[in-house]
């Protein structure tokens, strides 16, 4: 952990140490992070597991930002804009109800839409930083639709957002 691979770790775990995404050795504290934050997830992970309702995606499949979409709403994710200062973005994204997601984010800019034709504009009614503890959900900083400009995260956040149409 934190340290780059080299020839004889990769011949011995059949990791190809050529490949681009292992130059840059694990940030140890992001993968505390996600590790924790998976973790305290897995309940809800395990639920939606093989199902329209997690979807992820990584820059490594992606030339220009892609839509996740669930049942009423989606998201546009951009991991290559102007504004995005990394490389080895990622996003999670857990349906729990409707209109209310989890996200796990980092180094991605996101935009909700709304896959309603009668309501084609779309929002953010509420985001919040926080964590799972004991299965609940625990609210850190909450922004409300109006303070909300531009979401763009260049560092590891699990968010609970609520979206609405209009």
């Amino acid at each position: 952990m934190g340290k780059p691979f080299n020839n004889t770790q990769g011949t011995l775990f059949g990791i190809d140490v050529t490949d681009p995404l292992l130059e840059k050795p694990q940030n140890i504290d992001e993968y505390r992070f996600c590790a924790k934050t998976l973790k305290s997830m897995m309940e809800l992970l395990v639920e939606r597991y093989g199902t329209n309702r997690l979807q992820a995606v990584i820059p490594e499949n992606m030339n220009g930002p892609i839509k996740l979409s669930f049942e009423e709403y989606g998201f546009e994710i951009d991991m290559f804009c102007d504004e995005v200062t990394r490389e080895d973005g990622v996003c999670l994204v857990l349906e729990e109800e409707k209109d209310t997601f989890f996200l796990i984010i980092n180094g991605c800019k996101i935009n909700p839409f709304s896959r309603n034709d009668q309501k084609g504009n779309c929002d953010f009614s509420y985001m919040e930083e926080g964590s799972f503890q004991d299965g609940e959900w625990k609210r850190g900083r909450r922004l409300n639709g109006d303070e909300i400009f531009s979401p763009v995260f260049n560092q590891f956040t699990l968010l609970k957002v609520k979206l609405f149409a209009y």
